[in-house]
Order: structure tokens, then C-alpha cells, then sequence
């Protein structure tokens, strides 16, 4: 690509940054979605009673991308209005509980943290595939 100015060249730039974001913010959504779904993968004992409502599941999010001026940004975040129709606990309480492992919340924990350590390692790559050359 050749560019004959300033503004052209920030148009450009602008332009790759968007579609990186965007790109980003369905990848790193799909992060949160696998690690959450991972909690799932324990405290599922048959010989317990324990109904699985699969609520937390359902919270991870992100914003649409918001650019202005030169800068861009999205949220990818775990909703916190969802009911727990199984107990008293508001959904942010959930989410504390399961990701301690505490509570009594039965589930495999650190889902959040993982996701987190994973979003970072999906963003900078995209962020790399798309600015590096």
C-alpha cells in the first residue's frame, strides 16, 4: 500500500485497527465462553443432587467495538443480571463463588482468571497478525 499523506495514512491505520478489534472482541469472547463452559467439566457427582442450571454459562459478553478519534475499544466482561434461579445468591455472588471454588458452588474454578490469561495471549496475536509485516 502506498499512502500520499498524514490522513491517509491514519484512514489506513484506523481501518486495520477496526477490523482487528473486531476480530478480537469475537475471539476473546469466544475465550471467556470455552473457560466458563469449562467450570462445568467437575462437580457434576451423580450421586450428589445438584441441578445444573447452566445460568453462568450463559454470561459471557462483549461490547460492540467503540472507536473514536484514533482510539478503539470493547468490554469482554460476564453479565451480572442473569437470575440463579437455585439459590439466593445474585448472579455477581455466583460468579465470585464459582471462580473461588466456595460457597458450595460445585464446578471447576479459576475460569476467569484463565480466560483472562488466554484473552491476553488471543489479543496480542491478532493485534500482531495485523500490524506486523
Amino acid at each position: 500500500m502506498v499512502v500520499h499523506s498524514i490522513a491517509e495514512l491514519e484512514r489506513a491505520l484506523m481501518a486495520e485497527l477496526s477490523d482487528a478489534m473486531n476480530e478480537a472482541s469475537v475471539m476473546m469472547w469466544q475465550d471467556t465462553q470455552e473457560e466458563v463452559s469449562k467450570f462445568y467439566s467437575q462437580g457434576g457427582d451423580s450421586l450428589v443432587r445438584y441441578v445444573r442450571t447452566h445460568t453462568l454459562e450463559q454470561t459471557p459478553d462483549a461490547t460492540p467495538v467503540k472507536t473514536s478519534g484514533n482510539t478503539s475499544s470493547f468490554e469482554v466482561y460476564l453479565h451480572q443480571d442473569f437470575g440463579y434461579s437455585t439459590g439466593s445468591f445474585s448472579m455477581a455472588r455466583v460468579q465470585e463463588s464459582a471462580e473461588a471454588g466456595k460457597d458450595g458452588i460445585k464446578g471447576k474454578p479459576g475460569f476467569w482468571d484463565a480466560s483472562e490469561k488466554k484473552m491476553k495471549v488471543t489479543f496480542n496475536d491478532i493485534m500482531s497478525k495485523h500490524f506486523s509485516g
